[in-house]
């Protein structure tokens, strides 16, 4: 016969501790399996462009390739703007604001010569600027045109009828050019608001900003032009430069010496849409005033 237990109160203790040591136990053993899963996801996810000869000799589930937490087109449309690029592939975008006008046709040869992408920003009131040569430099696939407004003004000081109308004229004078209809855009002075995010939302259009400014609208001179946007270039930086608004000759002279720069420097110069798709930005965008562009 079993012995009899007794439910002395010494043995009540007893069983109430070992209770509590199992129910710890359980607990800790639950908490490892959270954290080894949580740890399989980050790990599938750092290596989820792992090569398929590395993927195939490791153990299984470890290395496989797993879909991207953030896609490229859901990144973008999560940012009220972008500014940067990702560091990946070290990519840096020039950008021109302001145009067309009459440095435009001269900068757009200096790209030519140099094969040089960028991505102009162009403003519809200064369309009698558009030649028929311009329009048909524009639309080779070394650059690409992005929105700048109507007349290059205040947008966070206006309605959002005349927000719309700002956007949407300029579209339209794009489109009589020949040019695609724009999928970016710059808002003059980098002055945006609520409305203006709603408009682009509507538009499909990404609002594109800038983390390098070459302060050449100061006109400071030729090599302080080359020196601003060397000086501050990483991967994945947007560059603010301009092709019109004022005298540009200065922008004209710096401009070989900072693409050949750039690329002596290791980096390789592409489109805004190349940048963002090569190297998908950052949910962290540096912080912007107003002032430039």
């Amino acid at each position: 016969m079993h012995a009899r237990r007794l439910h002395t109160r010494e043995a009540l203790l007893e069983r109430r501790r070992a209770h509590r040591r199992r129910s710890r136990r359980m607990r800790r053993l639950s908490g490892l399996a959270a954290v080894a899963a949580t740890a399989g996801i980050a790990f599938g996810a750092l290596h989820r462009d792992t090569p398929a000869s590395a993927a195939a000799s490791a153990p299984p589930g470890v290395l496989a390739p797993r879909p991207s937490i953030f896609p490229q087109r859901d990144r973008v449309a999560e940012l009220p703007y972008v500014a940067v690029g990702g560091r990946r592939g070290r990519e840096i975008a020039l950008t021109f604001d302001d145009g067309p006008g009459p440095y435009t046709p001269a900068i757009l040869r200096e790209l030519h010569r140099l094969q040089a992408p960028a991505t102009f920003f162009q403003v519809g009131a200064t369309e009698h600027y558009f030649t028929d040569a311009e329009a048909a430099e524009l639309r080779d696939p070394l650059f690409v045109i992005g929105d700048h407004t109507q007349r290059h003004r205040r947008l966070d000081r206006l309605s959002p009828a005349e927000q719309r109308a700002e956007i949407d004229e300029q579209a339209a004078v794009l489109r009589a050019a020949g040019v695609p209809q724009p999928t970016l855009f710059r808002p003059p002075y980098g002055a945006y608001d609520a409305a203006t995010l709603a408009l682009l939302g509507e538009r499909h259009m990404t609002m594109v900003m800038w983390s390098v400014d070459s302060e050449d609208y100061l006109r400071p001179g030729v090599d302080r032009i080359v020196a601003n946007v060397l000086g501050a270039a990483k991967p994945g930086a947007i560059v603010l430069l301009h092709d019109a608004g004022g005298d540009r000759g200065q922008t004209l002279e710096a401009l070989p010496r900072i693409v050949v720069g750039l690329r002596e420097r290791g980096y390789r110069l592409v489109s805004v849409p190349r940048l963002l798709k090569d190297a998908p930005p950052p949910l962290t965008q540096p912080v912007m005033g107003i002032g430039a562009g």
